[in-house]
């Protein structure tokens, strides 16, 4: 520290990130940069640290249960040797889909015992790993369920929003029908959608995936005829559609490795099945019916749930029945939507609709999840004769 008579004293900080999960396991990185800096200034580090995060491609949120912890210290060199180096100021983020897709946060340091210790701005983003790179080097032949996956993790680092800019069409970028900062804030928010969505497909064919994306790729195509020129139709939206798809595979291979071929005809009956009205057939051709209002995310949510249910040969948890038999919903179904924290594809439960009106009335609570609800929550699932 610097000489208190004569300024203000001086720094040397540096940072050690921490990855820490619920069961207390934790992995460490330490900042290799330290700054000279007097104490209320400002520095910037300017490095990117990782950290390893266990999961699959397209698995279920590997980040769930995992916080951020972040530990500004004061080096002090041969002073540390018995005591270590000071500690400035800590803060810790709880990982989930926004953070992880959102641009700089700055979070405020603490220290026990001490007011504010400053504040530190971090970026906080996935890394794609090999895997993902080696299914979208085979996407041609490989599940969709898969590409999906691995294009999710591709689109949710960082540079996300920047890939998805840069592989537009020329048209699409010399129409100039949005904005460029809008446009990013649209991207932003759907690759957080995407993302989530993606996560649900492990294990689905290639229809059972189709259905439960529709919405989501129908809200791309919607984002491409918003950017393009007034005076193109549908197909012609559609073939913008396919070469954007295009250019941004191309761009999420490594240099040196060759494009991967896109599989066109899965991706066009992809874009034809995400047309308005398809995603309440795929609803009927499991003789659902939902009751009006019930948002287009939120029935997409509770499709993708439905076939899960259907694929896993699920019971119903107060009666015992199956829940999807014979490629229909069992009668007397009903769903309780629980929001995701960061704005993802909300959770589904399935109950029967008696049985879950009764243990509301007498608890009041999730059974799964213990959450407060009321009878409001409940959405009836009517099953078409």
């Amino acid at each position: 520290m610097g000489n208190l008579f004569w300024g203000k004293p001086k720094l040397r900080p540096y940072v050690e990130v921490s990855l820490v999960h619920a069961s207390n396991l934790k992995v460490a990185v330490v900042s290799r940069q330290t700054r000279v800096v007097d104490a209320g200034s400002r520095t910037s580090f300017g490095e990117c640290l990782s950290l390893p995060l266990r999961g699959s491609v397209g698995s279920a949120a590997p980040w769930n249960n995992h916080v951020l912890r972040f530990q500004v210290f004061d080096a002090r060199g041969v002073q540390a040797a018995i005591r270590g180096d000071p500690l400035i100021g800590s803060a810790q983020l709880v990982l989930d889909e926004a953070q992880l897709c959102s641009s700089t946060q700055t979070l405020t340091l603490a220290r026990p015992g001490a007011g504010g210790q400053g504040s530190l701005s971090v970026r906080v983003g996935l890394s794609a790993s090999s895997a993902a790179h080696n299914v979208l080097g085979n996407a041609e032949a490989l599940p969709l369920a898969d590409v999906a996956g691995a294009l999710a993790q591709l689109l949710s680092q960082p540079r996300g929003v920047n890939v998805l800019m840069d592989a537009r069409p020329e048209e699409l970028r010399t129409a100039h029908a949005t904005d460029d900062d809008t446009l990013r804030r649209i991207m932003q928010r759907w690759i957080q959608r995407f993302s989530s969505i993606s996560r649900r497909l492990s294990g689905f064919g290639d229809d059972q995936a189709m259905a439960i994306l529709a919405q989501t790729v129908r809200a791309a195509q919607q984002i491409v005829a918003a950017c393009a020129a007034r005076e193109l139709d549908g197909e012609e939206v559609q073939e913008l559609t396919v070469r954007w798809v295009r250019n941004m595979l191309a761009s999420c291979v490594p240099p040196g490795q060759p494009v991967p071929v896109l599989n066109e005809s899965r991706l066009r009956r992809l874009l034809q099945r995400s047309a308005p009205g398809r995603l309440d057939g795929s609803l009927r051709s499991l003789g659902v019916s939902l009751p009006e209002g019930v948002e287009d995310v939120d029935a997409e949510a509770i499709l993708a749930r439905l076939l899960e249910a259907q694929q896993a040969e699920e019971d119903e948890i107060f009666t015992g029945a199956r829940i999807v038999e014979g490629g229909k919903l069992a009668p007397g179904m009903a769903a309780i939507l629980r929001r995701a924290r960061g704005g993802g594809a909300p959770h589904v439960f399935i109950y029967s609709h008696e049985d879950i009106t009764k243990w509301i009335e007498e608890r009041g609570t999730d059974p799964n999840t213990r959450e407060r609800i009321n009878a409001e929550c409940v959405i009836a699932l009517d099953v078409e004769a």
